[in-house]
């Protein structure tokens, strides 16, 4: 066996890739330092690129797939080389299948006989099948009984047919093809954290009844399954990281009761409780976790410097899984087109309005928006920035944005005569400066555009998993975890404001500053929701206690000043071992990400629109503007 095996000590395991486009160098990094991981890891998907191998396909049936990951191990064939010829190669688990993993492993596998001879050729390369349902979406009873995972209605009353369905299937695919010996595990829609889950359970032999690991399994694949996230990427206290560039990936040790997040010695970037507790405030629903194998309970969770660059986690629990699967479903709704300008120095807003009213009339918008010729399914005009453009340093300082979208079921409808070309004719007779984007022929020009539907889907309307060898006809078949949470006893997310709070007056005489010099914060994107948390600058009582005190509902709601009329409803709930608030912002995005008018897409600015949000915090408490975060 060439191939790293199961030992009696905690599992290494370290992230190659947290996106599509991520780094092609950083598994050659990885491998560089003196950590010798015993696993890699790759989340490649999400539901905006699973749409584009979809489109791939339409016209190349081998396409369908990440092609960043095979560029990823030829960066670093030195590295492998080194580890197959000592024996150690390190287990590795990616979700880069996509919508064709049967053609990435052949690829993979050919790579592997090439670069490394009868050594390539000896390792094992697996795939998992199980997680596209869109074949399943056929039958009428399962179509009508797929509900929106958000406003519970039917996808029978989306109004669309589906191009794109698949199913976030847990880990135990994978975990199966490593026991059979595989060396390269690809999978297609599994959850992020699927395969750090799937290491920890195979290393630890863990059962899928054992929920208290399992849901240490899920919080490790939280950790580091966005790579830089959690060493300094998209991190409030970026100015203070020397050398922000090449960032180290992150590795996990996964023990039987606690997960060390670590890195590389000597290589760029920092690990700490504030990079931690950003990635754990990232992307999550509130104290609940919801996995196809597990449900992990955060509401005690807590975070310890375990040395340099080493914060140790603990306090997770475990629930059975839900009896539903989260199905990402995207089709054709019609056609969008976009066209900018800019506006310049000062009465920004009043440039913006004189446009925006000279191209409602021109459009005719009121009566296209209710139907009739060059139709529209919505239009949008936005000005982007504009808030301190007077008496700027230069004129890029002082520039605006005006962005205008549009949609429609027709491509002719957002055909330049009725868009790009119907606002051009407005260009002699608009605001002093106004100047269009040139590349208006491109954006202005329609192009498809998907709606995106998060539904859950019950189990027993899916196929098992299969992991599939190339060397061998007859695939394993997996089936789901048969034990699951009845319905009725699937715990619900919490939402309360804060427990007796205190009376901000006691904390003194205040000074004007920006929430984020003193609070971090993190944001993202869940489905159309967005969500946000934040912790203090300091571990004291006295800052846990303001702020949580000072971030009521009613007083996001405010900070997010006019964005808040898009919020539909709000939820909030505290972590205290971690001294962090939490908010989820249901409908802030639209649809989601693949439709939606917010410049913003993936919801990752909002959090730092709110940390520069000026508020009154306590004066004892400031550290000051050279301190500042």
């Amino acid at each position: 066996m060439k191939c790293v095996v199961p030992q009696d000590r905690a599992v290494l395991v370290g992230t190659m890739a947290a996106c599509t486009g991520d780094r092609s160098d950083a598994l050659q990094q990885l491998l560089s330092g003196p950590i010798q991981p015993d696993a890699l890891v790759g989340d490649y998907l999400a539901e905006i690129n699973l749409s584009w191998r979809a489109a791939e396909m339409e016209t190349d049936e081998s396409a369908g797939f990440d092609q960043g990951f095979i560029e990823s191990l030829r960066k670093a064939e030195n590295g492998l080389r080194k580890r197959l010829e000592a024996g150690t190669f390190p287990r590795i688990a990616v979700n880069a299948g996509a919508l064709n993993p049967r053609q990435l492993a052949m690829n993979v596998q050919a790579y592997l006989s090439e670069t490394f001879g009868k050594d390539g050729c000896e390792l094992l390369v697996a795939y998992v099948t199980g997680d596209n349902v869109i074949e399943t979406l056929q039958k009428p009873e399962v179509f009508a009984d797929i509900r929106h995972l958000s406003d519970g209605k039917t996808l029978s009353s989306w109004g669309h047919q589906p191009v794109v369905a698949n199913a976030y299937i847990g880990q135990w695919g994978i975990v199966e093809a490593l026991r059979a010996g595989a060396a390269i595990v690809i999978s297609g829609r599994t959850t992020d954290a699927s395969t750090i889950q799937a290491i920890a359970s195979w290393w630890h032999a863990w059962d899928e009844l054992n929920y208290e690991k399992l849901a240490l399994g899920l919080i490790a694949g939280h950790l580091i399954e966005c790579g830089h996230y959690v060493t300094g990427g998209n991190f409030c206290g970026f100015r203070h990281i020397e050398d922000y560039f090449d960032l180290a990936m992150p590795i996990a040790e996964i023990h039987q009761d606690h997960v060390v997040v670590t890195k590389q010695p000597g290589q760029n970037g920092v690990v700490n409780v504030d990079t931690v507790r950003s990635q754990i405030l990232y992307e999550i629903q509130g104290h609940f976790y919801y996995n196809p194998d597990v449900i992990a309970d955060l509401s005690d969770i807590a975070v310890f410097e375990d040395g340099k660059d080493r914060v140790k986690v603990s306090g997770v629990r475990g629930l059975p899984p839900p009896p539903t699967l989260k199905a990402s479903i995207q089709a054709y709704a019609g056609y969008q087109a976009e066209f900018c300008a800019v506006a310049i120095g000062s009465e920004i807003e009043a440039k913006a309005k004189s446009l925006e009213k000279q191209i409602r009339r021109i459009f005719n918008i009121e009566a296209r928006l209710k139907g009739g010729p060059a139709a529209l399914q919505s239009f949008s005009f936005q000005c982007l920035g504009g808030s301190g453009t007077e008496n700027a340093p230069s004129e890029n300082a002082a520039t605006a944005t005006i962005r205008i979208l549009a949609q429609a079921k027709d491509a002719s409808s957002l055909s330049s005569q009725n868009f790009s070309g119907l606002i051009i004719e407005t260009l002699c007779q608009a605001y002093p400066g106004f100047t269009p984007h040139l590349e208006y022929h491109r954006t202005g020009t329609p192009r498809p555009y998907l709606s995106y539907f998060p539904a859950l889907i019950p189990r027993h309307y899916l196929e098992p998993m299969r992991v599939h060898f190339l060397s061998r006809d007859s695939p394993i078949s997996i089936d789901h975890p048969k034990f699951t949470a009845f319905v009725t006893d699937l715990p619900k997310q919490r939402n309360y404001e804060p427990t007796q709070p205190q009376n901000l007056a006691r904390f003194g005489p205040t000074i004007t500053i920006p929430l984020g010099h003193q609070v971090f914060a993190r944001s993202g994107d869940k489905g159309a929701n967005v969500n946000v948390g934040f912790f203090p600058q300091g571990g004291s009582m006295e800052e846990w206690d303001w702020l949580r005190s000072f971030l009521t509902t009613e007083k996001l709601l405010e900070l997010l000043g006019e964005d808040a009329s898009a919020v539909k409803k709000t939820e909030r709930v505290e972590f205290p071992n971690m001294r962090a608030v939490h908010f989820v912002l249901f409908g802030l995005l639209g649809e989601g990400v693949t439709n939606t008018s917010r410049i913003d897409a993936l919801g990752k600015g909002i959090a730092e629109y709110l940390r520069s949000k000026f508020v009154p915090y306590p004066e004892e408490l400031y550290r000051g503007f050279e301190k500042r975060i």
